[in-house]
């Protein structure tokens, strides 16, 4: 088997319509960083680390409650730039980056004027 991580450092620009009281932040942007995959449970475990490249795409709302404060919700679409397959010898491929990964997240957003 194996164990996988990942870590990645990332800029985007936005633009931000809003709709009434609400603000649609629609953004794209670039990451950079590693996927650290390492064996488990073989005779002899091995570590590998790629890099990590992707193009990001992501849509949100955010409902600013005051001029300092808002309640956000947002979606991202990474499509990575580079494939990663991580291999077992003997067994071939045990993990591969898939062609686009989906997050989303929910937040709390201090705004400085």
């Amino acid at each position: 088997g194996g164990s996988f991580t990942q870590w990645w450092v990332g800029a985007r620009g936005c633009g931000v319509p809003r709709l009434a009281r609400v603000e649609l932040p629609l953004c794209g942007g670039l990451e950079g960083g590693r996927t650290v995959g390492s064996g488990t449970g073989l005779s002899s475990p091995r570590t590998s680390v790629q890099p990590w490249w992707a193009l990001l795409v992501d849509a949100g709302l955010a409902w600013p409650v005051r001029p300092w404060l808002a309640l956000t919700a947002r979606a991202t679409l990474a499509v990575p730039l580079l494939r990663q397959d991580f291999t077992i010898a003997g067994l071939g491929v045990v993990q591969r980056v898939g062609p686009v990964q989906g997050r989303g997240a929910l937040g709390i957003e201090l705004r400085w004027p």
